[in-house]
């Protein structure tokens, strides 16, 4: 009896886990392509529009760029969408090569529209979409390209 019950959790474990990866995956889905930043707000201060003119966020598979800024990222995304809001976790290095450690963020997909906040540098995982004086945490919002 017991054998069962144990095979019965494992079984449900794996296919809980399975369900999970594939929300992600289907999320994964939606994120790729290129995607242009449309506002963006660091550490409660937000960007003018010239500094973010050009700035393209681009997915393909797991692999992501940020290109066209002061400073442009490659890296891997891993993605959580059991969560709400749904988890976002970026590698990320700099094109000398350099790895620069990990961004934790929130994102949420709305047709076109893409929103991700995330800190780079550390500390505990945004809650919300927005960037305040201190927080540290860089909030985007983000148009897919056609």
């Amino acid at each position: 009896m017991k054998f069962h019950l144990w095979t019965a959790m494992a079984v449900g474990l794996l296919t809980s886990l399975g369900l999970v990866q594939n929300a992600s995956e289907k999320e994964l889905d939606k994120l790729q392509g290129t995607w242009t930043v449309v506002s963006m707000t660091n550490d409660g201060k937000a960007a003018s529009a010239e500094h973010i003119k050009g700035i393209r966020f681009i997915v393909k598979g797991h692999d992501y760029s940020l290109q066209g800024g002061e400073d442009n990222y490659r890296g891997k995304l891993t993605l959580d969408a059991s969560q709400r809001p749904a988890k976002i976790d970026a590698s990320f290095i700099d094109t000398s090569g350099v790895e620069k450690g990990v961004a934790q963020g929130i994102y949420e997909v709305d047709g076109a529209q893409l929103k991700i906040s995330w800190r780079e540098q550390g500390g505990n995982r945004p809650g919300q979409f927005a960037s305040t004086a201190g927080s540290k945490v860089r909030a985007m919002v983000l148009k897919r390209e056609k």
